[in-house]
């Protein structure tokens, strides 16, 4: 794909984003899917010098990988969002901030089916195959991959809009095009990040966690090690060295 298609699109999901989130979640969720098909069909006219699906699939970076390491990543993915759930709490941080990140974040707190729908496997669909298969991968061609993986994924924290969701997202970001370089695919983001988006909602409904400095900093801890032991076994699994 050209680096002007990459752009175009990228800009073109920008512009989507701006709006989608002005509007109501109905009609939210009907964007994304209408912008899941923009995106389609800007591939498929990128691919027209691809013969096949499988060709066309490849240079799109949705290459097949082991089940195990799907497996893997989800558990990596759910353990980072216990990480962070355990982490923000433990934190000093200015009221300011903290206040702008429940404002952001109160429309997910009684979410709509729509909108679960759509933050759970649309989003993570069209932001992997965005930020890891399409721009995490042009600025590898250019750069070596210690300047695509932070760039790409600065670019990737920028469209959260709140600071502490641009900052959780760069790091989200670092380790989820690492793993797209190492997999060579996109299929162990999605589930990384279906797994993370999930929790969101999950966590809630499973934990109920006393507002105590113990049990945050157990949540902490834990999510790191479901974190770490889901990527090392996803290393180990994956074909890619």
């Amino acid at each position: 794909m050209s680096l002007a298609a990459v752009f175009g699109w990228f800009g073109a999901y920008l512009f989507i984003s701006i709006i989608a989130v002005r509007l109501p979640e109905g009609v939210d969720c009907a964007v994304t899917v209408l912008a899941l098909w923009g995106l389609i069909f800007v591939c498929a006219r990128s691919f027209e010098d691809k013969k096949t699906i499988p060709e066309m699939l490849a240079h799109g970076g949705i290459r097949k990988v082991k089940a195990s390491v799907l497996l893997f990543t989800f558990i990596a993915g759910a353990g980072l969002n216990l990480a962070y759930s355990g982490l923000l709490p433990l934190l000093p941080l200015p009221e300011e901030i903290v206040g702008s990140y429940v404002d952001a974040s109160a429309k997910y707190e009684a979410p709509s089916n729509a909108l679960m729908f759509k933050t759970v496997f649309l989003v993570p669909v069209l932001e992997e195959t965005v930020f890891r298969g399409l721009l995490g991968d042009r600025i590898s061609r250019f750069a070596p991959k210690w300047i695509a993986i932070p760039a790409a994924s600065l670019i990737f924290a920028v469209m959260h809009g709140d600071l502490l969701w641009c900052v959780y997202a760069f790091i989200s970001g670092i380790v989820l095009t690492w793993m797209y370089f190492r997999c060579k695919s996109i299929l162990p983001c999605i589930a990384f990040h279906i797994a993370f988006n999930a929790d969101n909602y999950l966590w809630a409904k499973i934990l109920h966690l006393p507002d105590e400095v113990w049990a945050y900093a157990v949540s902490l801890i834990i999510g790191i090690l479901l974190c770490l032991t889901g990527l090392i076994l996803m290393t180990k699994n994956s074909d890619s060295k």
